[in-house]
């Protein structure tokens, strides 16, 4: 039996244990988001009476849309791109033969694109695409690069040509213009015409597939680009805003509540566990409030949530780590209550995946399911202090971003004027700074890396907006006129035309979609990243170099005994294997003149000391004063330089490595110094 003990109590025994450590800066920790982490959080922490009022499929549906939550599981939907069409046809019935119960593709329209999602050229190739495919008995999730308008003709058709009715057909054709305009910095045409095509699309949804919804907001660039949390609920916010405003204007007899119904959001899920977890159950709760500030009308349902594992966090080297990363990303969306889910194979960023990759992804939901039990369980987060604070931060915070870029014009006048780009640009540095000082740990690229592994020799070219590039006709048009998605019988047309084997690249054309140079239609694009991108950068200019020449690059000059050297060395190790280079250690030197001897006789390029402060304040000065270092050399010491830092620079030490430095910097001199002296 134990006494419930008091967050006064607690903290009082926590610092006794700290030993004089400050408590803020050793226990709480800050966010990219703005947010200081407690180091444990109580019931108290968190508006009981207000959790205790919420329920599963009830407004405001933080805890979950429908009433029996997680229980009902999520759709396994694996994205399928880098193949022809016959090879994605036959990934597709892989998976849905290995249990996956949705399809979900990124298709190009075009004979050959320069994105990695399918090309599709016409209604053969889609035929081809969902050859035995039954879309009646599972859900369709698509990415259409823009083509959502000739995509879903080219469905109807199709449908219409085995036999089988539009009503069947049911999922989502991602068309999100505010974020195709931010990926691409431009638009096919005008605004106004694009909101008015979406409008029409959406009125041709409803009386030939009430079941597909062709409205959503597409926030997996959002994040790839750096977003916050925060940044990544308000900009949906402010998204849905848009297109709610845009199809209630011209549809007075819907009402936002129904529309809500038709509408998806997509989320990219990262490695910050417990925030992702949080972000989308406050999605939910802010989704709520914003349909809410439309009408008045009972809501029946909180926002449809598609999510997919993140790209920013996963990396070239050591790919395997990449499974951990993705299970862990997979573990926040379904405990966070998403309705489908996208695991990307471990390997997707170096070759789009293969077989393998592909069935561990698949397993990873079974083992979720089927395993973890985690479709048992309706709420599994509910309650949690921790994970109910966060929430409330989040929607909090997220609210006053929608309400900031609402106030000044809307997304699109924000994204012309560059306010959010600025904004998420900033976020994306602090980001990359966190990187490069190590404080955000990539295991195998800028943490414990392997120095031995070697073979990449190229960065790979950027997958994040492959589904949402525009891709322009390469044909010239033939013999369909020009034509406007709202006019009567507009949708016909283009079903007909591609009956008449007419490329969807042309079809796209009749309706006017092309980019062109139109400043009204431009934008600075965000810029898409990886976070490991800046240390893969450098280790491959590092495999660059002759073989020979980085085996014998790098030594560690280890000053006195083992019990004085072995810490930094260690870490020394750790950080030039960052860099891809496998340091030698000189040690058994006990005096300055033994290690002064050893020095003048190295001919590596990189020399790191390794030693304790009060050997370096006795030993580093004569040792540099008589080095004759070579100008090929580079001189590091590992650890703290304190009050001594000029001195020894201005007697040749070159930099300092110590936890919390910017690893990046040192490594790129480090490396730089190489290429030089090859």
């Amino acid at each position: 039996y134990f006494q419930a003990a008091s967050e006064e109590v607690w903290r009082e025994a926590a610092e006794k244990l700290l030993k004089g450590k400050p408590f803020d800066k050793t226990l709480r920790s800050d966010t990219v988001e703005g947010f200081t982490l407690e180091p444990i959080y109580h019931t108290a922490t968190i508006v009981a009476s207000t959790i205790q009022k919420e329920y599963p499929g009830l407004a405001p549906f933080t805890r979950g849309s429908k009433p029996q939550g997680n229980t009902r599981g999520w759709f396994t939907a694996q994205r399928v791109q880098h193949a022809s069409v016959t090879e994605a046809n036959s990934i597709i019935l892989e998976g849905l033969r290995c249990g996956e119960n949705a399809v979900c593709v990124s298709v190009a329209p075009g004979e050959e694109n320069t994105s990695k999602a399918i090309s599709v050229r016409n209604l053969s190739d889609l035929q081809l695409l969902f050859s035995e495919v039954d879309l009646s008995a599972v859900p369709l999730f698509c990415y259409c690069n823009g083509a959502s308008a000739s995509l879903t003709a080219g469905l109807s058709r199709l449908l219409a040509e085995i036999g089988s009715s539009a009503n069947v057909l049911h999922g989502w054709v991602m068309n999100d213009a505010v974020t195709q305009l931010a990926v691409n910095g431009n638009l096919p045409i005008a605004i106004d015409r694009f909101l008015d095509d979406q409008v029409a699309l959406y009125r041709i949804s409803k009386a030939h597939f009430p079941r597909l919804k062709v409205l959503g907001a597409d926030m997996r660039p959002w994040q790839h680009a750096g977003a916050s949390a925060v940044q990544e609920l308000g900009i949906s916010l402010a998204i849905g805003a848009e297109y709610f405003r845009s199809v209630l204007s011209k549809e007075d007899h819907l009402d936002a509540a129904e529309l809500l119904k038709d509408f998806q959001l997509v989320f990219a899920v990262g490695s910050d566990f417990f925030m992702e977890i949080a972000k989308l159950r406050a999605a939910r709760l802010l989704w709520h409030h914003l349909v809410s500030s439309f009408d008045s009308k009972p809501i029946e349902s909180g926002v449809s949530i598609h999510c997919e594992t993140s790209t920013w966090n996963k990396t070239l080297y050591d790919p395997h780590v990449n499974m951990l990363r993705t299970t862990t990303e997979a573990m926040s969306a379904v405990m966070g209550g998403c309705d489908s889910l996208t695991i990307l194979p471990f390997d997707e960023i170096l070759n789009g995946g293969n077989s393998f990759s592909r069935r561990i992804a698949r397993n990873t939901h079974h083992l979720l399911r089927e395993e973890s039990g985690f479709h048992q369980v309706v709420d599994p987060a509910g309650g949690a202090p921790y994970v109910e604070s966060l929430t409330r931060q989040l929607a909090e915070a997220a609210w006053e971003e929608f309400k900031n870029i609402e106030s000044s014009g809307g997304m699109f006048d924000s994204l012309f004027g560059g306010d959010i780009q600025k904004k998420i640009t900033a976020t994306a540095q602090k980001r990359f700074k966190r990187v490069s000082t190590a404080k955000s740990a990539f295991v195998g690229t800028n943490r414990y890396a392997n120095a031995a592994e070697r073979g990449r020799q190229e960065m790979p070219v950027s997958l994040n907006s492959d589904d949402l590039t525009f891709i322009d006709s390469d044909r010239t048009m033939t013999w369909l006129p020009p034509l406007n998605l709202s006019d009567e019988g507009a949708f016909e047309k283009m079903q007909d035309a591609l009956a008449g084997r007419l490329y969807f690249s042309q079809l796209g054309e009749a309706l006017g979609y092309r980019l062109s140079d139109n400043a009204e239609n431009r934008c600075i694009p965000l810029e898409l990243h990886r976070g490991a991108e800046v240390f893969e950068r450098l280790r491959i200019r590092t495999e660059k170099l002759p073989v020979e020449m980085v085996n014998e690059a790098a030594v560690l000059v280890c000053l006195g005994k083992p019990a004085a050297y072995r810490a930094r060395a260690d870490y020394a190790d750790g950080i030039l294997a960052i860099a891809g280079l496998k340091a030698k250690r000189i040690t058994q030197l006990e005096s300055v003149e033994k290690a002064l001897e050893a020095v003048q006789m190295v001919k590596a390029n990189i020399l790191v000391f390794c030693s304790t402060d009060a050997t370096y304040t006795d030993w580093i000065l004569p040792i540099l004063q008589k080095s004759n270092k070579k100008e090929t050399q580079h001189y590091l010491l590992a650890g703290r330089p304190g009050d001594h830092e000029k001195g020894w620079r201005d007697k040749g030490l070159d930099s300092f490595i110590y936890l919390g430095c910017n690893v990046l910097e040192e490594l790129d001199a480090v490396v730089k110094t190489l290429e030089d002296a090859n």
